[in-house]
């Protein structure tokens, strides 16, 4: 099969184009340059394609200034845009088109699953719903699949990669109340989930990928903690988050309970429900090994005296 990914150099984008090529799969990734370009180059890439799967966004982990506030925006709009448009102009189209949002979608005053249609009422709600909007209009021609993704654990990026150098000193913490919900994902189940909607065609619309176990602030902090064998000593004030992210804090403080019970009505079974069983397999993954090597012939590791 031929895929198609958009933000193919992330977190994401890297495993999921590392395991399609192990399974001897053709993978092109639209570069940055490719949509700075004429859109007829986006046109000859999405019509090459079997699968499209758009995963490009600027990162919400930084602080949200009107200016950037403007590029998250533009970096997940205006692409999901070129790419829909391109689909729909196209004579041989995708068969599917998989485009992510976030759980940032819904608000935090209750659990909600996939028959909440209601955008919570701020920006980063408001960008989902745009995002999403936006993806499903390539539904005429073309099998679409749109993720809300919860937080992606990974030993290779996000979340842990910028706390776990925190948390292994023994300086990981909770933040603000502590009290704030938290819907998370391990990067296995996010892969395995997209290549379960390639494999259902019965699977279109909006799905939740997140873990059904979502938790408290606090207890991820303590099963971060607890995973790399250290205390969990300390707590952020919020007043410190919104200081170093302003807007942008909202995304740790508020936190969403979100169920992905349109994923599991489908037959998906997650591989990770635990918290703790999750960090377990991150982290040992992440213990250094190491390697003796015995050479043949010492005089190729002679100082050449």
């Amino acid at each position: 099969m031929k895929f198609l990914i958009s933000g193919g150099s992330g977190f994401i984008g890297k495993s999921l184009t590392g395991i399609l090529r192990k399974k001897h799969h053709h993978v092109k990734h639209i570069t940055r340059a490719d949509f700075n370009n004429s859109q007829s180059q986006i046109e000859s890439l999405t019509e090459w394609a079997d699968i499209v799967i758009n995963l490009a966004g600027a990162s919400i982990s930084k602080k949200w200034t009107k200016a950037y506030k403007n590029e998250l925006y533009e970096s997940r709009i205006s692409i999901t845009q070129k790419i829909v448009e391109a689909i729909n102009k196209n004579t041989l189209k995708p068969k599917l088109f998989i485009s992510v949002s976030a759980v940032g979608f819904y608000n935090n005053s209750q659990v909600f699953d996939e028959e909440h249609n209601l955008p919570a009422g701020n920006f980063l709600g408001d960008l989902c719903s745009d995002w999403e909007t936006v993806a499903m209009r390539a539904v005429k021609d073309t099998r679409v699949v749109v993720f809300r993704l919860g937080i992606v654990l990974g030993r290779r990026g996000g979340i842990v990669k910028r706390l776990r150098p925190l948390f292994k000193l023994g300086l990981g913490a909770s933040i603000g109340s502590g009290e704030q919900p938290m819907s998370w994902v391990h990067i296995s189940d996010v892969l395995n989930a997209i290549q379960y909607a390639v494999k259902n065609e019965e699977l279109k619309g909006i799905y939740n990928l997140c873990t059904p176990n979502y938790l408290t602030n606090k207890e991820f902090s303590k099963a971060f903690a607890k995973g790399l064998n250290k205390p969990l000593l300390f707590k952020i004030p919020s007043f410190i988050l919104k200081w170093m992210l302003g807007e942008g804090s909202e995304v740790i403080l508020e936190g969403q309970r979100v169920l992905p019970t349109r994923l599991l009505e489908a037959g998906f079974n997650f591989r990770f429900i635990k918290i703790e069983e999750s960090f377990q397999e991150i982290f040992r993954k992440l213990k250094k090994v190491k390697i003796e090597i015995k050479p043949k012939d010492s005089k190729t590791i002679e100082s050449g005296n």
